[in-house]
């Protein structure tokens, strides 16, 4: 007996989805960082900041590296059939991985923000997560030998 074939209509809508909501979520801690007024006199210890920069960069390496190294290897084992609903699952989990690491980037933005950074410096983090968000935005999905 041959294994159901996954449903890529799902599969799709559910990572678009995700993808989005997770963007709006970066959107947001935008707009509570435009918002939000702290008193001008804060000071950032340089290497707490130093140390959140750096987990962010590792963060955005993490996601460079799922993006462009195990993505592409799983939609090619999904798209050619090759045990197909393991590597749909194992994908939607990079892709949960993929999203909420580059979505950390912009909460790392916010912390060095209320931490006492200027709004410039917690602007690069915001940047870095919407750029790599865009890398990572998944295209669909078509059964083998569809299209």
């Amino acid at each position: 007996m041959h294994p159901a074939p996954p449903d890529l209509p799902a599969f799709n809508r559910f990572v678009k989805l995700l993808w989005f909501v997770l963007l709006v979520s970066v959107g947001m801690y935008w707009l509570i960082l435009a918002l939000l007024e702290l008193p001008p006199e804060r000071s950032l210890d340089p290497l707490v900041q130093q140390v959140l920069t750096a987990v962010a960069a590792a963060a955005g390496v993490a996601v460079l590296f799922l993006r462009f190294n195990l993505i592409p290897r799983l939609l090619a084992r999904v798209t050619s059939g090759t045990d197909a609903t393991t590597s749909l699952a194992a994908l939607r989990t990079i892709f949960i991985v993929c999203f909420a690491l580059a979505e950390s980037i912009a909460l790392f933005g916010l912390v060095v923000y209320f931490l006492g950074a200027t709004r410039e410096q917690a602007a690069w983090f915001f940047l870095g997560a919407f750029a790599l968000l865009a890398l990572c935005y998944p295209k669909s999905l078509e059964a083998p030998g569809v299209g």
